[in-house]
């Protein structure tokens, strides 16, 4: 490769690291015109074939997908994608961070046990490297929403207060979702004026940030906590603030929380035909994005309902619309975990024959040297022996003195 497409390749690297590196800091600004920079990124990346940059793309790409075209399915995709080539870089970093995001997808869409184990190996990077200043604190924010959605608080508890006491040089931290993580927990065990506090830092940090979507969760979760307060006016006023930001951005993966949260609210102050047309909503929203467990939720508060206002037949049509939806989960889960237990049992096949091929190389080596020793031991040998048979150089000497009649 000459100077001059050295120079080019050199050049097409720097937009390709430069524009990454910009859609990946504002992947909470659903206004910022991402797929123009990213096709033209990714456009580059290949050009140029590099390697990594693709990887980043890829990684983008999914977060576009899920974020901003609400494509489930194709964000898993991109996912798959980006950690192959990462993997292919060695790039351990990224590997890390791609988990992460794996970690809130799965999370999101309700798959508990592979977020769980996507946000572990996302975590277990940046235990190891707390000098890495930049990404880290979303690690702990994942981990730590997983554990607080399997309701294990203080495990939750441990890793967003780990979040916040990080360093990140990034000028999007994540600092604004761990304290919207601990201000869900604490409203959970019913710590609520705690949760008022961690959730008006939140919204200072995030409105800094200018991270709209983290702000629509939020005023979100303000609202929950003002719903477990009994300020049911305040309660809806938040909710309503955080449901109009994902309407104008049509954040179709975050409605659907809004409207259960506004339904519950109507449930509880007896609003029944009110809380119906939001759980509509909720179903609709839901069947556009083929997430099983939150139709299962739906169909509860619809059971509910119909319960309390005496329906009785809409209720039972309920009740066994539940019971088949829970039934494919469990399907769904089992088979998500034989999926798990096949790749980790791949990976420890690998291992182990990565280990036999380092113990077959070890006794390879160790032939090889106990070969050249016993080569070197038989010159050495063989010297010895030519020495004690053959007469000493002295005495050769003195014979051809002798016979030439001259003194050397």
């Amino acid at each position: 490769m000459g100077r001059q497409e050295t120079n080019k390749r050199e050049e097409l690297i720097r937009f390709v690291d430069a524009a990454n590196k910009k859609i990946w800091l504002n992947k909470g600004t659903p206004d910022f015109n991402v797929d123009e920079l990213l096709q033209e990124a990714e456009t580059k990346a290949f050009e140029a074939d590099y390697t990594f940059g693709k990887g980043q793309c890829a990684l983008n790409k999914a977060m576009g997908a899920y974020v901003i075209h609400q494509n489930t399915q194709l964000g898993f995709q991109y996912l798959d994608e980006a950690l192959a080539i990462f993997h292919k870089c060695d790039n351990s970093k990224w590997i890390a961070n791609t988990h992460s995001i794996a970690g809130i997808f799965n999370n999101s869409a309700g798959h508990t046990d592979t977020a769980l184990y996507h946000a572990l190996r996302g975590y277990d990077y940046y235990e190891r490297h707390p000098e890495d200043d930049e990404d880290g604190t979303m690690s702990y924010y994942v981990l730590g929403t997983v554990y607080k959605d399997l309701k294990k608080y203080g495990e939750a508890e441990d890793c967003y207060l780990k979040g916040i006491q990080r360093e990140d040089k990034n000028r999007v931290t994540w600092k604004g979702r761990v304290h919207t993580g601990l201000a869900s927990l604490y409203g959970e065990i019913g710590k609520l004026e705690l949760a008022l506090t961690h959730s008006f830092e939140s919204a200072r940090i995030l409105e800094l940030e200018q991270n709209i979507v983290a702000m629509s969760r939020v005023y979100n979760d303000i609202g929950i906590i003002y719903r477990k307060l009994k300020n049911y006016d305040l309660a809806l006023s938040y909710l309503n603030r955080g449901l109009e930001i994902r309407q104008k951005y049509k954040l179709k993966a975050f409605l659907f929380s809004s409207y259960m949260e506004i339904a519950g609210l109507y449930i509880e102050i007896g609003s029944f035909d009110k809380a119906i047309l939001e759980l509509q909503k909720a179903e609709l929203n839901v069947k556009e994005t083929a997430q099983s467990p939150k139709l299962a939720r739906i169909y509860e508060q619809f059971m509910l309902i119909y319960k309390k206002t005496g329906n009785f037949p809409e209720a039972l049509d309920y009740s066994e619309k539940l019971l088949a939806i829970n039934e494919e989960i469990n399907r769904q889960e089992m088979e998500t975990r034989i999926s798990i237990l096949n790749t980790s049992f791949q990976k420890e096949k690998e291992d182990e024959i990565e280990r036999l091929r380092t113990v077959e190389l070890k006794k390879a080596y160790e032939l090889i040297d106990q070969k050249n020793k016993d080569i070197t031991d038989s010159i050495k040998y063989a010297k010895r022996i030519q020495q004690a048979i053959l007469p000493s150089e002295k005495y050769i000497q003195k014979s051809l003195e002798r016979l030439s009649g001259k003194q050397l």
